[in-house]
């Protein structure tokens, strides 16, 4: 069974991520939470950025936050999701740290087609590779 509730507090979302049973970890994975409780557990408790990131239900400002990370991990988490805003195409596109988020992005079924051509003359050739395999996937 999918939560859908939502998550009231920093100290509600640390209990859940702490205990070991099913029930917790598909509230951490689908209940809701407030910009400012997500917000205050990136900040506060890095450890659990990446189950943050794993949620399904994040807020625009969430994901723009951790699509900011130093961690390319918590970024390529980012990029992964079906749904973010559309200015993060640009930025994990630009992504200069690390190439498996761009390689990512190309393969996004959402990217916009000028992203994924700038993307499929990367310097990276895995990255580019990826790139040129999507273009041709459309237009073929």
């Amino acid at each position: 069974m999918k939560a859908g509730g939502q998550i009231g507090s920093v100290a509600e979302f640390l209990l859940l991520a702490e205990a070991d049973h099913e029930t917790g970890s598909e509230r951490l994975r689908f209940d809701t939470a407030s910009p400012e409780i997500w917000q205050e557990i990136i900040l506060r408790h890095p450890e659990w950025k990446r189950t943050v990131a794993a949620n399904k239900r994040l807020d625009h400002r969430t994901l723009r936050l951790l699509a900011g990370d130093e961690d390319p991990a918590i970024r390529l988490d980012v990029a992964f999701k079906n749904t973010f805003p559309s200015d993060l195409f640009e930025h994990f596109a630009s992504d200069e740290d690390d190439e498996s988020v761009r390689g990512r992005i190309a393969l996004h079924p959402k990217i916009p087609l000028e992203i994924l051509k700038r993307l499929a003359v990367d310097r990276s050739e895995w990255v580019s590779e990826r790139a040129t395999e999507c273009l041709a996937q459309r237009s073929g």
